[in-house]
């Protein structure tokens, strides 16, 4: 069997740890088949890096990347058909039996609709296009006849899948009207350096802050800056520098993650109903129990997987419980949460994803052979 993971939208380093545990993911659901990963050159460079050791079992390519540049609105159809059709013989010519794209707009998605190959089973993987479902239908549909509100009404083909990062956001779809058929959910698979030996950092107690999209960083760095003074605790960010809008290297991000004994998560709760969230992996595989702001996506795994955060409705709140903690000693219920963090990370590994993978990709398979 052949499996072509190709990116077409991602240049560089955006998803490039995702990608990684996305092509993890995939060995481990199909060990026996031959797995091509192809993109933007400098992405694909970066995607073999993070995969390590890993990187051997896959053949690389450097086609079709950055296919979605120039516009996704109405006047980028037939750009991206052309782009459609192209894949389509890639896949004939190669003899791929599944095709899996990494990441996808809208309008591009509405084009592989209709040129899809054939003989070749395609998932494709929806990323943060789906919160836009959050915003009016109607001015989103006039501002972008292509945008993911009209995309994700037209029904999904056979021997296809289109496939979201996380079953909350599936079912927040399915509640909304969407997402009835040849939709499908895998956990955000993640390779997060996992902190096994777990042990306390030093006191006094520390907490790190991480960031979510769509709040402004101001208003969290005044709380944080109160309660630095009203209890004496340190205080890390981690993610982007409060200097700065530069991404932290690998090293000093896990390095600041490491010291604290609790995370911060300050997302919009809107955006992560229908959006999945690294950031608040990356704390649990470190052992971090999470302080976050209440959202449909982290509340769906603290209360399936078991609990590792202790969620607030809003900034007052918080301010009001990391003051609390910071006055609190270390206790049972903190070192349970921390138990709990690290187990749950386990969850989203490649080799846990892996089966519902498999179980997606076969079926969609079996669409195809029937066709």
């Amino acid at each position: 069997m052949n499996i072509t993971l190709l990116e077409p939208q991602c240049v560089r380093q955006m998803h490039v740890p995702f990608n990684a545990a996305l092509a993890r993911t995939v060995l481990a659901a199909m060990p026996d088949a031959g797995v091509v990963f192809s993109g933007e050159e400098t992405h694909v460079a970066r995607v073999r890096q993070e995969l390590g050791d890993f990187s051997g079992q896959i053949r690389w390519e450097t086609k079709f990347g950055g296919i979605t540049r120039g516009g996704e609105n109405l006047n980028a159809l037939p750009r991206l058909l052309s782009a459609g059709f192209r894949i389509g013989r890639y896949c004939r010519d190669e003899n791929i039996d599944v095709l899996v794209l990494c990441s996808s707009s809208p309008a591009l998605l509405a084009a592989i609709f209709a040129t899809r190959p054939r003989s070749t089973a395609v998932l494709v993987l929806l990323h943060a296009c789906i919160a836009e479902l959050r915003f009016n239908p109607v001015t989103q549909c006039v501002r972008n006849p292509l945008s993911i509100h009209t995309v994700a009404r037209i029904p999904v083909p056979s021997g296809m899948r289109a496939v979201v990062l996380g079953q909350p956001i599936l079912e927040n779809m399915q509640a909304m009207g969407l997402a009835s058929s040849r939709w499908a959910s895998i956990d955000l698979p993640c390779l997060s350096a996992r902190d096994e030996a777990n042990e306390l950092p030093p006191l006094p107690v520390r907490f790190g802050y991480l960031a979510g999209f769509e709040r402004s960083a101001s208003d969290t760095k005044e709380m944080l800056e109160r309660v630095r003074l009203a209890t004496g605790c340190g205080i890390n960010w981690i993610g982007r520098d409060n200097t700065s809008s530069e991404a932290l290297k690998l090293e000093e991000y896990q390095r600041r993650l490491r010291e604290v004994h609790y995370a911060i998560w300050t997302g919009d709760a809107p955006t992560y109903k229908l959006r999945a969230s690294a950031t608040f992996l990356d704390a649990i595989a470190m052992g971090k129990p999470l302080i976050y702001i209440k959202n449909n996506f982290i509340d769906y795994y603290n209360s399936h997987r078991g609990q590792f955060g202790l969620p607030v409705t809003s900034d007052a709140e918080m301010e009001e419980l990391m003051v609390r903690l910071a006055r609190t000693p270390l206790d049972e219920k903190y070192k349970s949460l921390s138990r709990t963090a690290l187990a749950v990370s386990h969850t989203f590994s490649p080799e846990t994803i892996a089966p519902r993978l498999r179980s997606i990709i076969e079926a969609t398979l079996d669409e195809t052979k029937n066709r």
